[in-house]
């Protein structure tokens, strides 16, 4: 008896709620995101999100680990077959490979009842390096201060 209570259960479930239940659609251009150049500049890649969907879907961005990474805009809101161009920046000050995701949320607008968001995940990888510059200008400071300690030591080892 239990076993056919759940079993109509479930298909009234399926028969009269997947009326209220609506999920608005998500396109992302490109598949993955690759940020990468040199310690201290703005690494910056625009990304096109469009409406795949039928309904118009609020829409919602942000990166999974890092509170570095900077979108513009964030949430925006793109009727049926609509896109939207999205900037993603970061800075970073220390050369690293970082490894990561943005994630973007679509929920429509005009449903009523139980509302399904969709979503998307996009790979972003950022690389920052030091350049020549930046490596030349490290090694001469490094130079320079192992010279002051040598210059110091040779003054204290003449007092004494």
């Amino acid at each position: 008896m239990k076993k056919i209570n759940i079993i109509i259960l479930i298909i009234v479930s399926i028969f009269f709620c997947n009326k209220f239940i609506i999920a608005a659609s998500i396109g992302v251009k490109p598949e993955n995101i690759e940020l990468s150049g040199s310690v201290g500049k703005v690494l910056t890649q625009e990304i096109l999100i469009f409406n795949a969907g039928t309904t118009p879907g609020a829409y919602v961005l942000s990166a999974d680990d890092l509170k570095t990474i900077h979108i513009e805009p964030h949430e925006f809101v793109l009727e049926a077959g609509a896109e939207r161009l999205v900037s993603i920046s970061t800075r970073k000050y220390l050369p690293k490979n970082i490894k990561t995701n943005i994630s973007v949320v679509s929920r429509p607008l005009d449903a009523n009842g139980l509302t399904a968001a969709a979503g998307v995940k996009i790979p972003l990888q950022i690389l920052c390096y030091f350049s020549q510059i930046q490596v030349i200008v490290i090694a001469f400071c490094f130079a320079l201060i192992i010279m002051i300690i040598f210059k110091l030591f040779r003054v204290k080892k003449k007092k004494t």
